[in-house]
């Protein structure tokens, strides 16, 4: 049977117990999605407010309707993503390596969709060093919360519940 090998990590960035770091990854991913979701709904009240001008005025609502079937499935996909992140919180605060699992799923899936959106916008968008730069950075830090993440995954089968 073959084994990947997986960098394993005893504390978060260095410092922080392996238990704590990931729960306050969890918790930052949690807040972090919250934010989106009311963002979007805001988003989504005011594009729906400029609806009703629009047609009030007689101009064509296509692109109205647009713009909110855009906000409608990005306010899907926000919820999909704070529904992780507390699934994310609770498996860490009662140690359920399923919970944890089914996060590391999601957010490996994500994460390749990411880096495929992004090697395309390479490839297809005039070079901007500041996106691909701040990118870049993005990925390489999500691939670390990543990796950190698995590792307290691994200490939780083998029983040390708490890090190092």
């Amino acid at each position: 049977m073959y084994r990947f090998i997986m960098i394993h990590f005893d504390k978060c960035c260095f410092c922080v117990p392996l238990r704590t770091g990931c729960l306050i990854l969890g918790y930052l991913h949690l807040i972090g999605s919250i934010i989106q979701a009311v963002l979007t709904i805001m988003a989504l009240v005011s594009i729906a407010s400029l609806a009703d001008i629009v047609g009030k005025l007689g101009i064509d609502r296509s692109v109205v309707n647009g713009a909110i079937a855009i906000s409608v499935i990005i306010l899907l996909l926000v919820l999909f993503l704070l529904a992780f992140a507390i699934v994310l919180v609770v498996g860490l605060h009662k140690e359920y390596r399923g919970h944890v699992k089914a996060y590391l799923i999601y957010y490996l899936v994500f994460l390749v969709l990411y880096i495929i959106m992004y090697v395309v916008s390479l490839a297809t968008q005039a070079l901007n060093w500041g996106y691909t730069i701040g990118t870049l950075i993005q990925i390489l830090l999500s691939v670390y919360f990543l990796l950190v993440i698995h590792s307290h995954w691994v200490d939780m089968a083998a029983g040390n519940l708490h890090g190092a």
